[in-house]
């Protein structure tokens, strides 16, 4: 009887142990499927983040001639946010020819988890060094030709902004919902040295290197 029982409780022990590894497997898993998708989820709402706020600067400053633009931006913003956003809604831009223009989105690390439906971050959008030139119409008689005019683009409105982002139920692709301005930025675009100035930079760097091999090579006096 005792070896019996001594047998049956071993079985029980050898099922417990069965059983603890298969919940123990099962929870590991569950954690790194947790993880996958999660670490998925936040990455896709910072890198689409990132790419909402670069199509914009560009529909805004390079808008392309097909309109192709603006289909991209409803991927990336609810209608609201297009209607609303003064930076998309601006003409200014529309009156120079931009030839180039430096910008960058810094997006807020933060965690979205796979059961979350919305997120807000902050953003700080920087666009600088926005190169272009304005041309106008100039009427001679009948006959109409574009003319460039000596004026610079005004700088772009920098700026810290709240962004929510919302997840479709459907499709489950994100998609910004809300952009408010918190804070604006003051950037100062930085000057490029002109030819002249590279030049004269050139001629005193050269002249003082020769200065210097003349110093050095004038001879020593004996009586010194």
């Amino acid at each position: 009887m005792a070896a019996k029982g001594t047998a049956g409780v071993k079985a029980a022990r050898g099922v417990l142990y069965v059983l603890l590894c298969i919940v123990a497997v099962i929870i590991v898993v569950g954690l790194v499927i947790l993880a996958y998708n999660t670490a998925m989820n936040t990455m896709t709402v910072n890198m689409l983040t990132k790419d909402a706020f670069t199509k914009r600067a560009q529909a805004v400053l390079l808008p392309s001639a097909d309109g192709s633009d603006r289909i991209m931006l409803e991927r990336l913003f609810a209608p609201k946010v297009i209607s609303t956003d003064e930076m998309l809604n601006s003409r200014y831009y529309e009156n120079f020819e931009i030839s180039n223009y430096y910008e960058r989105a810094d997006v807020e690390f933060h965690i979205v988890w796979p059961w979350d439906d919305s997120v807000t971050l902050n953003v700080t959008e920087i666009v600088r060094d926005i190169n272009g030139k304005r041309m106008v119409e100039v009427a001679d008689g009948e006959e109409v030709t574009m003319t460039e005019v000596d004026e610079k683009p005004l700088p772009w409105k920098n700026g810290v902004y709240s962004v929510t982002l919302k997840k479709d139920p459907v499709t489950g692709s994100w998609r910004v919902n809300e952009l408010g301005l918190i804070e604006p930025l003051l950037i100062v675009d930085d000057p490029e040295p002109t030819l002249a100035a590279q030049d004269q930079a050139a001629q005193t760097a050269a002249a003082q290197t020769d200065a210097a091999q003349a110093g050095s090579a004038v001879p020593t006096s004996p009586l010194q």
